[in-house]
């Protein structure tokens, strides 16, 4: 006859314990750190569509008309009805509207950069470059 006496049972209770509690709180710092991630990617996404929309606002309307005043102002100089400085502010406000339009590719890339590092190239289905293998001689 077998007599299965349970000593110590509190000790492996408390480490059970222990380790449930260590699991929760491991559990739980993941799901901090997905919410903030998302947070983070839903952020990233908006203010990168915000600058693509920039740019193109750029691209397709400011930046026409800017060259169109600038062909307007030295026509204007050219005929005789315009000065010189009206050129020459034509030209400044052309120069800022394409440094505008830089300015917000700029971002706009760099928020794309940010995707997918946060996101992974996974996330956009980007395939790494192939290199050639190298050859020996």
């Amino acid at each position: 006859m077998a007599l299965n006496i349970p000593f110590g049972q509190a000790k492996r209770d408390a480490a059970l314990e222990a380790a449930r509690a260590e699991q929760a709180r491991t559990a739980a710092q993941r799901d901090d750190r997905q919410n903030n991630l998302l947070a983070e990617l839903h952020d990233t996404h908006a203010r990168t569509q915000a600058s693509q929309d920039t740019a193109a606002l750029y691209t397709q309307r400011l930046l026409p008309l800017a060259e169109q005043a600038l062909e307007a102002a030295l026509a204007d100089f050219a005929a005789g009805s315009g000065t010189a400085r009206s050129v020459i502010d034509a030209e400044d406000d052309l120069l800022q509207t394409r440094l505008g339009a830089l300015d917000a590719r700029t971002e706009a890339y760099r928020g794309r950069a940010r995707l997918l590092w946060l996101a992974g190239p996974e996330a956009f289905d980007i395939q790494p470059p192939l290199y050639p293998q190298e050859r020996s001689p």
